[in-house]
C-alpha cells in the first residue's frame, strides 16, 4: 500500500487527466463534498456538477470543475468518469455569465413539460458550477 493515489479523469471525448495525487476532493449528489486520501476504503459515488480539487504528490494542486458522472476510488486509485471537465483557470467567466442568462431566459419561456426543459436545467447546473468555482478560487 502506498501514500499516493493514481487519479484518472475520463470524459466521452477521452482522457483528461492521469496523474499521481495525495488527495482528491469531489462533490457528490448524495454525500456533498468529500475527500479521498491514500488507503481510503472503496467508494463509489454519483457526481453532481462541482469542483474536483487535486493535491498532487509534488506539493502543487489542480482545480477542475466536473459535470455529472461517477467517482470510484480505493486505497491506491481514483477514477472519475464525467460528461465534462474543465480546469478552473481556463474558464471564461464572462462567457459563463452570458450562458447562464441565456439559459434562464429560455427556461422562463418554457413550461416544465417541454422536451428541452431537462437538458436546459442540466446545462444551467454545469454553468453555475463553473461560475461558483471561479468565484471561490
Amino acid at each position: 500500500m502506498g501514500e499516493i493515489l493514481r487519479l484518472k479523469v475520463v470524459t466521452p471525448d477521452g482522457p483528461v487527466l492521469d496523474e499521481e495525487a495525495i488527495s482528491v476532493t469531489a462533490c457528490s449528489e448524495q454525500l456533498g463534498e468529500f475527500c479521498v486520501l491514500p488507503e481510503h476504503r472503496p467508494i463509489l459515488a454519483a457526481l453532481g456538477a462541482g469542483r474536483l480539487l487535486v493535491k498532487r504528490s509534488d506539493g502543487g494542486s489542480d482545480d477542475f470543475v466536473t459535470d455529472s458522472g461517477f467517482f470510484e476510488g480505493g486505497p491506491e486509485h481514483v477514477n472519475v468518469l464525467t460528461q465534462r471537465c474543465v480546469r478552473v483557470s481556463d474558464i471564461d467567466i464572462s462567457r459563463v455569465v452570458e450562458e447562464i442568462e441565456e439559459i434562464e431566459k429560455e427556461l422562463s419561456e418554457l413550461g416544465e413539460g417541454d422536451a428541452s426543459w431537462d437538458d436546459l436545467n442540466i446545462n444551467l447546473k454545469w454553468a453555475r458550477a463553473r461560475q461558483n468555482a471561479v468565484d471561490n478560487s
